[in-house]
């Protein structure tokens, strides 16, 4: 009887926290390196651990230093936001370029 590991490194995952995808499980460690998305503010690995906000295929720690508006750092937890060519902003001021 095979024991239950994960997909990618085989590490016996009985008691372990793991991550289900596509019917196969992977130890918290591969999941992040084989899947974790990158923060389209700050470039870094968004965690299992972390909050994430996703928008059209963009990717964004949910903390107010990165999912903010591109032009005067507002934070928009919690607040809509206007997409404009691959950025968000908090008003139509902002998207053109004005001050807020």
């Amino acid at each position: 009887m095979k024991h239950f590991c994960c997909f990618e490194c085989e590490t016996v995952l009985g008691g372990q926290r793991y991550i289900m995808k596509e019917g196969r499980p992977y130890c918290c460690s591969c999941f992040e390196s084989l899947y974790a998305e990158y923060c389209d503010s700050c470039g870094d690995h968004i965690g299992i651990d972390q909050g994430q906000m996703t928008y059209d295929g963009q990717h964004w720690h949910a903390t107010e230093g990165c999912f903010c508006c591109a032009r005067c750092k507002r934070s928009l937890l919690g607040r809509p936001f206007l997409p404009k060519q691959g950025q968000i902003f908090c008003s139509r001021s902002c998207s053109l370029g004005e001050e807020p």
